[in-house]
């Protein structure tokens, strides 16, 4: 029974003939990197910026896509779901909110209203910008 031959025996690639060419994309998209980081900056995440977290147990397989359309209603700003070791397990990771503790809470309350009736929060913390920029100066 004859192989499948996906690569000849006697192959001929000019590596070195296109070393200039490899190089001459590479410094482009260096330089694209380098523009990018200074017109956009760094997508700092909530660990850095502060914001909410809240830990959303349901009592039946969560529906990350209901849930991000009715987030998503709420026009809390940017957030995140994502499933936490079980699939009844939902992490909610929310951008902070202009204002203050009153703020912060009105939008825990807002989305407490977008989950199913029967989940548990089992923690809810508001994450502060201090610890972010220790991290950022650590970095």
């Amino acid at each position: 029974m004859a192989g499948i031959k996906l690569v000849p025996e006697v192959t001929k690639i000019n590596f070195l003939g296109l070393r200039k060419v490899a190089l001459v994309i590479s410094v482009c998209l260096i330089l694209f990197s380098i523009g990018l980081l200074i017109t956009r900056g760094l997508n700092f995440g909530i660990d850095f910026e502060g914001g909410i977290l809240m830990e959303v147990e349901t009592s039946q397989p969560a529906d990350l896509s209901d849930m991000r359309r009715r987030m998503n209603d709420l026009n809390l700003g940017d957030f995140s779901l994502q499933e936490f070791g079980a699939s009844n397990i939902v992490l909610v990771r929310l951008q902070s909110q202009e204002g203050g503790e009153a703020e912060q809470q009105q939008a825990i309350e807002a989305v407490r209203s977008v989950m199913p009736a029967d989940a548990q929060y089992r923690r809810v913390e508001f994450v502060g910008p201090t610890v972010g920029n220790e991290l950022i100066t650590a970095g």
